[in-house]
C-alpha cells in the first residue's frame, strides 16, 4: 500500500514535470517563426484555384493570395510575411476551408519555416512544414 507521503511526492513531481514542459512550450512560441515560403502541390487530376491566407494569433489575415494551379503541378509563394509570429495557414478550395497551425510541425527552437500544402486525389489537403534554427 502506498503511504500518504509517497503519494504526495509523486503528485508534486508530476506537477513540476508538467509545468516545466508548459514553460518551455510557451517560451518557444513567444517569438514564433518567419515563413520563408509556402509550396502548393496539386496532385489532383483537375485544375484548382487555391486561396492561401496566413492568419496571426489575433485572427487577422496578414497575407492572402489566390493562385490557379494546374493539375499535377505546383507553385511557390515566396516570403508571404516579413515578421515572425505564430501563424495558421487557411487554405480554401471550392468554397471549403481548412486551417493548420504552422508551429504544430516545428521544434520550439525553429526561427523560420517553409510550409508545404498538398492537394491530394482524395479531395484532402495535407500540411507539412520544415523548420530551420537559422534563417
Amino acid at each position: 500500500m502506498i503511504d500518504r507521503r509517497t503519494s504526495l511526492v509523486a503528485v508534486l513531481g508530476s506537477i513540476l514535470a508538467i509545468s516545466g514542459c508548459l514553460e518551455r512550450i510557451s517560451n518557444g512560441d513567444t517569438e514564433g517563426v518567419r515563413i520563408l515560403s509556402i509550396r502548393i502541390f496539386n496532385e489532383d487530376e483537375t485544375d484548382h484555384d487555391v486561396t492561401v491566407a496566413v492568419v496571426d494569433d489575433d485572427g487577422a489575415e496578414t497575407y492572402t493570395a489566390t493562385q490557379p494551379i494546374e493539375a499535377e503541378n505546383m507553385t511557390t509563394l515566396e516570403n508571404p510575411v516579413d515578421d515572425p509570429g505564430n501563424y495558421t495557414l487557411k487554405v480554401t478550395i471550392n468554397d471549403e476551408s481548412v486551417e493548420h497551425s504552422i508551429s504544430h510541425n516545428l521544434d520550439p527552437r525553429d526561427k523560420c519555416a517553409r510550409a508545404t500544402i498538398r492537394l491530394v486525389k482524395t479531395d484532402q489537403i495535407h500540411f507539412d512544414a520544415t523548420g530551420y534554427t537559422e534563417c
